[in-house]
């Protein structure tokens, strides 16, 4: 069974009595404590529930007063072996997934092992000019503009790590050094990025 970890989410004013609720009916045995730019702050767990409790804390104290502020994190793109090394290491179920200090998602043990991997390569095409995105295509090429907080081809990529996708081609033609630059080798995500360079665009646009 699959659980949304964004309904784990605390602001540093709710009351331990909200965070027992939420550790409860998430089933994810933890509460993630987060400020207004979505930024970790702390995490809670049962046994910092306990801990408050033993100290004689009213339920109605802020979860700041139990919370651990210096939680084991992973930065996004962290691979699933890395995860998993770490979770054993440290005994933990889960661990918080953090792009700097922005929390991003959460990695948690029973999903890791059940999560499929796929060897299949998959072929993403980043070659066009954008000419209808002109001017903003000038100086940056369509696959690199931004949605929100990352680039539009970043999304795509994430979204067949997110599936299982770990073996990754990127045809190039526009400004092909900007995008090797920005993605590497794929080692940020935890995969493998191969590039082919396109001498001729492969698909023409029709008008």
């Amino acid at each position: 069974m699959s659980h949304d970890w964004r309904q784990t989410l605390l602001t540093p004013d709710s009351s331990i009595e909200h965070a027992i609720k939420v550790i409860d009916q998430e089933a994810l045995r933890i509460a993630l404590v987060v400020s207004e730019q979505q930024n970790l702050l702390g995490t809670i767990t049962d046994g910092d529930v306990r801990r408050g409790l033993i100290n004689q804390l009213p339920l109605s104290a802020p979860v700041t007063e139990i919370m651990n502020t210096t939680p084991t994190t992973v930065e996004l793109g962290t691979s699933r072996a890395q995860v998993l090394q770490l979770m054993e290491k440290k005994k933990l179920l889960s661990v918080p997934v953090v792009d700097q200090s922005r929390l991003v998602g959460l990695e948690t043990l029973q999903e890791l092992i059940a999560r499929p991997r796929f060897d299949n390569p998959v072929f993403l095409m980043a070659g066009g000019f954008g000419t209808r995105l002109r001017p903003l295509t000038d100086d940056c090429p369509k696959p690199l503009l931004r949605v929100g907080d990352r680039p539009i081809l970043e999304t795509i990529l994430l979204s067949f790590v997110d599936a299982g996708f770990h073996n990754f081609y990127i045809s190039t033609h526009y400004m092909p050094e900007m995008i090797k630059a920005y993605f590497g080798d794929g080692s940020k995500w935890g995969v493998s990025i191969s590039y082919v360079y396109e001498d001729a665009l492969l698909v023409q646009v029709v008008r």
